[in-house]
């Protein structure tokens, strides 16, 4: 017979590990006790939706899972998580742009690629880089 729940310690933050740590435990059958000192769950990851326009949430510290993390889009469809596929979404003929230093930068030439694989993010879901997107004019 495995540990009963009251012999499950305590789980000290609310960011991404403390969090898997508590589904594990409770997918096991295993009660636990999630302690975080902000008012929000998350830890660096988190959605801002009044950062853009028009209702448009920004995604910060976590917002691309790649079709390779089959961990990350297991949640999201064990959570019923929305997803949108990055490359559909976006405008023909926008390119990435940064901001950052109170500047907006293209992606230089040399750092771009592409892919085959696609990249998707969870709606709502948690770049630590600001991200946005610029259409030509």
């Amino acid at each position: 017979m495995g540990p009963s729940p009251a012999s499950t310690g305590p789980i000290v933050g609310g960011g991404i590990a403390g969090l898997s740590c508590a589904l594990r435990l409770a997918d096991k059958g295993l009660a636990s006790t999630e302690y975080e000192a902000s008012d929000r769950i998350g830890g660096r990851m988190h959605s801002n939706p009044g950062y853009f326009d028009q209702g448009q949430t920004s995604e910060w510290c976590g917002e691309l899972i790649d079709t390779n993390h089959r961990t990350i889009r297991h949640l999201t469809q064990r959570f019923r998580l929305d997803v949108v596929e990055v490359k559909a979404a976006e405008p023909k003929g926008s390119e990435d742009t940064f901001y950052f230093f109170n500047q907006y930068h293209p992606r230089p030439a040399s750092t771009r690629r592409s892919t085959s694989r696609g990249s998707w993010r969870a709606e709502p879901s948690p770049a630590c880089e600001q991200r946005t997107r610029s259409s030509p004019t």
